[in-house]
């Protein structure tokens, strides 16, 4: 892939990615029907530091692998910020309950 190629698909990822990361802050900040413990928040929350770091540290080893002509598939890093992602949603649905008004 040329790094003309590359360097807008990263500017997409990190966009789209960081638009996502602050978007669920604003969705659970305003989600106010439902019930979560200490503990499982905890765990959402360091989730999601886990997916908002794993955006930027996938970009930046992209662009190193990139640039010193890695022979290894590195463009599976790109995935790495949306397999996070997909296990923290999963886990807030998961471990959140509806409470009844």
């Amino acid at each position: 892939m040329s790094f003309w190629i590359l360097v807008p698909l990263l500017f997409i990822h990190l966009g789209l990615g960081g638009l996502i990361a602050f978007g669920l802050v604003f969705l659970v900040c305003a989600e106010r029907r439902v019930s979560i413990s200490k503990f499982n928040n905890d765990v959402c929350v360091a989730l999601w530091f886990a997916y908002s770091i794993s955006i930027f540290a996938s970009v930046v080893l992209v662009s190193y692998y990139h640039l010193t002509n890695g022979q290894a598939s590195y463009y599976f890093w790109l995935a790495m910020p949306w397999a996070v992602l997909v296990v923290l949603i999963t886990y807030w649905n998961a471990t959140t309950v509806k409470v009844e008004e």
